[in-house]
């Protein structure tokens, strides 16, 4: 969901109507860890990110604000089996600074423009892209 400054303010109501509380959702934001990488440049950094997908549980995107990552499908120890935070007033200051405009409930779109979950993924998509630099095979 995209709030922008200057939105006309009954759109912004609806706007914030819209938004669900974290009650709401199945807890995405605590099912894995993004991690901001640099954008693959070279032929050893498609390998590299070739070697990290081919990893279970493991993705490779880039957001859709650009930024490439490296995705960590793993879940928070500190859910109970509701799916609620145990630690929740003393939670890490990164879950404190989470917000719900940007939520993956509450979003207009995915999260990324582009995602690797395997090393055929990363392979079709360098086919596809002949203008990357990369090691054919």
């Amino acid at each position: 969901m995209n709030l922008k400054i200057g939105m006309p303010w009954r759109l912004l109501l609806d706007k914030m109507a819209e938004i669900k509380e974290c009650t709401d959702c199945n807890k995405e934001c605590c099912k894995s860890v993004i991690v901001e990488i640099d954008e693959p440049k070279t032929r050893e950094d498609w390998d590299d990110i070739r070697w990290e997908v081919a990893h279970e549980n493991v993705n490779v995107l880039k957001d859709d604000e650009g930024d490439w990552c490296i995705e960590f499908l793993t879940p928070c120890t500190k859910l109970d089996s509701e799916g609620k935070c145990k630690i929740y007033d003393k939670r890490p200051r990164i879950c404190k600074k989470y917000n719900l405009n940007s939520c993956l409930l509450n979003g207009d779109n995915e999260y990324y423009e582009i995602i690797f979950r395997s090393t055929e993924e990363v392979d079709k998509y360098l086919s596809e892209h002949p203008e990357i630099p990369h090691e054919k095979e």
